[in-house]
Formats: C-alpha cells, structure tokens, sequence
C-alpha cells in the first residue's frame, strides 16, 4: 500500500489524501477513494494507473501480495507486456461505491425492495385484470382474489413500515458512531499534544545527559592527563632531594656551625647511596594515587559506566606505565568487561 503511495504522488504529483488533522487524514485512508490517477492526469499510462490503483486496494487481499509481484507487474509493463493487474469492473465499483457511501446505499436497498414489493403488486393486478377480461364466470371468487391482493398489500406495507424503522435504527447508529468517532478523535489528539510534551521533556532530559556525558568526559580527559604525568624518578629524586633539604633546615635551626652541617649531610648522603628512592617513589604513587584513585572511581561512576571503564582503564595504562603490573591487571580487566557488557563483544 505505502509503494502504490509513492506511485501515485510520482505520477499525479500529488498525494491521493490530504486533511487537516491526523483523524481526518486517517479517515481519508480507510474509507476514500483517490481520485483516479487518469483523471489527475490523463496523459499517464493507463496501465500504469491499474497498477497503482491495485496497490492502493483497501483490502488487503485485492493488493499486491508482496513487493515482488508489484515489481514484476512494473517490469512487465516497461517490457510492453500484459499486466496481471485489472482495472476493476462495474461490480466493483459499484462495491466500493457503496462502502464510501453507506447510508445512501442503505436507502437505495431499501428502495429497490420497495420497487420490487411494488412490481410484483402491479404483476398481481395486471395477472387479476386479465382473468377478470378473461372469464365472467365468478365474482365471488374475483371478490376473493381482490380481498388477497389487498390483503398483500397491506402486508407489504407494513413490511415496508418495518424497513423504514429498521433504516431509521440504523441512521441513528450511524449518528451515534459519528458521535464517537468526534470523541475519539479529541482524545487522540489531546494523546498527540501528550506525546508532543514528552518529546520535548525527552529531548531536554536527552540534552541534559548530554551535557553531563560531556563533562565526565572532561573529567576523563583531565584524569587522563594528570595520570599520564607521573614520573616515580623524579619523585623517588624529589624524595631524595627534599628529606636532604629537611636535614639542612633542621641542623641550621639547632644552631650548628656550617661545617658540622656539611658533615652531616656528607654522612646522609653515604648512608642514602644505596636505598632506592624510585621504587618508595613508585610505593608512594601506587597508595597515594592510584589505589585512592581506583576507589574513588569505584563509588563516584556508577552510572557511568562508559565514564568508568575509560577511568579504569587510564588507572590500569598508568600502573603498567610505571611497572607496577599486579596493580594494573585488576582495573584493566574490569574495564574490558564493561565494555563488553554495556557496547557487546562485537564492537
């Protein structure tokens, strides 16, 4: 149905139904017929116009039954041989005449019944005339015949009477259903103005994880960068330099002479010549940084969890960086994991 759409708008440059409102535009699809493509514009193919409008069938069983029967019958008529497709027959229009119009195809059943009641009267008589013309012999039995035809009559009319009510009954289902079908279409489109809200609460709340998701990934990158400059050489010589530096201070503050200091120091530094300040720089990393790190990462990105595993994983590149393997093996792995959790083992 949507193909024989397209089809239609390409050859009429048009679209087969319009309204102004959703219900009305829906009412046009289920129950009007579009103007035939040939009147819209009668230069068109006429076999060109049959498909189309057997694509366009309300019914589904008198369409097309799949893209593909559609596209051989296109083919067949590019090829200028017989479509499968045929234009519908009097019957047939006849029948969609009656579903567009319901109620006064109603009323013209009721009337051709009522035709019908009246020619089989007027046979009667015309039948009755002819044997009162015909023979004289009884008048009692013509008497008779008169009273019966009568009597039919009378029958008829109140069958006639019955019909009347009946199509009476039904003019008022169908005001009922248009009562309804007016209600429905308000409810629908107070749903529609519903829905248009929560497109627009969507989108800001979509905005606003947005934005967060930027800021986190700020935050990923500057945790990134400050990891990525850690040196435990020239901590484990900061160290070195700096409990060196704390010695002077104190031996200058105790009054010492500068030579007694200098001694001192001389005797520091011999005593220090063989202690490995890069591995207490690298100790001093892993529980000061990294491992307060890996906690804070643990209870601050829980609902982030693409957030947490590019943390993780910045900890984890860091700690292998530095040498210190059994520390990073643990966040590399849950990283790994998180992602394939959240993105799936094919991406």
């Amino acid at each position: 149905f949507s193909l024989g759409v397209v089809l239609y708008e390409l050859l009429t440059q048009r679209r087969p139904f319009e309204g102004d409102t959703t219900a009305q535009l829906a009412a046009q699809i289920l129950y009007a017929e579009p103007s035939p493509v040939r009147v819209v514009r009668s230069q068109c193919p006429s076999e060109l116009a049959v498909i189309c409008g057997k694509a366009m069938e309300k019914r589904p069983q008198d369409r097309y039954q799949s893209a593909a029967e559609l596209a051989a019958d296109l083919r067949r008529h590019l090829a200028d041989e017989p479509i499968l497709a045929k234009p519908p027959g009097p019957v047939t229009r006849a029948m969609k005449w009656a579903r567009r119009n319901p109620a006064i195809s109603s009323a013209v059943a009721v009337g051709l019944v009522a035709l019908g009641i009246v020619s089989a009267l007027l046979a009667k008589n015309v039948q009755t005339n002819r044997l009162l013309e015909g023979t004289n012999a009884s008048l009692a039995e013509q008497t008779r015949i008169a009273q019966e035809s009568e009597a039919a009559a009378e029958t008829n009319a109140a069958l006639a009477q019955e019909r009347a009510r009946e199509l009476a009954s039904v003019n008022a289902e169908l005001e009922q259903t248009a009562v309804s079908l007016r209600e429905q279409t308000g409810l629908a489109e107070e749903r529609a103005r519903e829905a248009e809200e929560q497109r627009g609460k969507a989108a800001a709340a979509l905005e606003q994880e947005q934005q967060r998701a930027a800021e986190l990934e700020e935050v990923t990158e500057f945790q990134q960068e400050r990891l990525a400059g850690l040196d435990p050489e020239s901590m484990g010589l900061f160290l070195r330099q700096g409990l060196r530096g704390k010695l002077r201070e104190r031996e200058e503050r105790s009054g010492r002479s500068a030579e007694e200091t200098e001694a001192l120091l001389l005797d520091y530094d011999r005593w220090v010549a063989g202690a490995d300040f890069t591995g207490l720089g690298l100790e001093t990393l892993a529980a000061q940084i990294l491992e307060p790190a890996l906690e804070e990462i643990e209870e601050s990105f829980e609902d982030q969890p693409r957030v947490r595993a590019s943390l993780l994983e910045t900890v984890a590149t860091t700690a292998r960086e530095l040498g210190l393997l059994d520390l990073a093996e643990a966040p590399q792995r849950e990283a790994l994991a998180t992602r394939r959790r959240v993105l799936g083992d094919e991406h």
